[in-house]
């Protein structure tokens, strides 16, 4: 487990340890989260995990489901999925390997995702399984619908926001801890590069 002082730095490194958490000035002590399907995760990861994108926006998979602990029951907490770039260039699939292909293109600010049950109390979060499954990826750059915008040929790695706050405009200075899973990194694709995951995602 490795912490990081910058609350939302501009990428993650390629290789992370298992379990990263970045931290927001101030923290959230005692606060975990672990992802539920990692399992699905790690076997798309050991393939090279790619997303589509769409112009009308196109919904994860696999998607994220995360349980936490250590939150207040009373308190109010809002939870946000980010898509953070990985690496400064984009990349092409070449050999049965992504590799790096030229600079990365101008990425969207809209990279965030409020999950739509916030903000709720720190016993509702902690009842069941946070699920991501009406997260939306886009390419299309003048989206008004709320999806998250990627830029197609990048990596991104999702990092999950758990914010001790119920007002919205508060959510930049207010406590917050934030979790990554280096196995849920993937590349954004408008059509599938590595043709094994057109069987798996028939299963």
């Amino acid at each position: 487990m490795q912490r990081i002082p910058d609350p939302f730095p501009p990428m993650l490194p390629f290789h992370m340890p298992h379990h990263l958490i970045v931290p927001q000035r101030p923290a959230l002590p005692g606060v975990k989260a672990k992802l539920e399907n990692d399992e699905l995760w790690k076997q798309f990861h050991r393939i090279g995990t790619e997303m589509i994108i769409t112009k009308s926006g196109r919904r994860m998979f696999p998607s994220m489901r995360v349980s936490v602990s250590g939150l207040e029951n009373e308190a109010n907490y809002c939870v946000l999925l980010e898509m953070v770039p990985v690496g400064d260039c984009r990349f092409k699939f070449s050999g049965s390997h992504w590799i790096p292909a030229g600079g990365a293109e101008p990425q969207s600010p809209q990279r965030m995702f409020l999950h739509p049950d916030s903000p709720a109390t720190g016993a509702h979060w902690q009842s069941q399984a946070i699920i991501f499954n009406k997260v939306k990826l886009t390419n299309n750059t003048l989206d008004s619908n709320g999806h998250i915008v990627l830029a197609s040929m990048h990596k991104y790695q999702p990092r999950l926001h758990i914010i001790r706050t119920s007002d919205l405009t508060q959510l930049p200075w207010s406590p917050q801890q934030a979790f990554v899973f280096p196995e849920t990194e993937f590349v954004a694709v408008t059509a599938y590069q590595v043709r094994i995951f057109y069987v798996l995602i028939e299963k």
